[in-house]
């Protein structure tokens, strides 16, 4: 029998959280929850992931200082990795590859296409590891 590809959420707002993790659960994946970046941080160093979606606006350690310190880890460099922010527009989209995201989705987002991302990034022939620093 086949794993369940297992995803690790970090994302504040509750709500939110609940709706991604349920609508997830229900197409496969095994979800771990974080609220904050020290959560998901802790989280990501004890479960097996195959893949994160993280909101920039978190409490505590925000997304993009999340991605940062999980490229820097041995074990999690190439973990993808799916930015939600709630920030339109190049800069966003910008700062979120450059900290070493995959893919940046803007808020509000639907479950199925925070789905249709995590497949993308699980179906890669290869895992794709963004460039560490962006000459600008």
């Amino acid at each position: 029998m086949t794993t369940r590809p297992r995803v690790l959420l970090v994302e504040d707002y509750a709500d939110s959280r609940e709706m991604y993790a349920l609508y997830l659960e229900k197409q496969g994946f095994e979800v771990f929850q974080g609220a904050d970046g020290l959560t998901g941080l802790a989280l990501a160093g004890v479960q097996a992931i195959d893949v994160a979606v993280l909101d920039v606006g978190l409490p505590q350690l925000d997304g993009l200082e999340l991605t940062r310190r999980l490229r820097a880890r041995t074990e999690t460099a190439t973990l993808p990795i799916v930015i939600l922010t709630a920030h339109t527009g190049p800069p966003a989209r910008e700062l979120a590859l450059a900290a070493g995201a995959n893919l940046v989705l803007t808020k509000p987002c639907l479950p199925d296409e925070v789905a249709r991302a995590i497949r993308k990034l699980l179906d890669s022939p290869t895992p794709r590891v963004p460039p560490q620093s962006a000459a600008g």
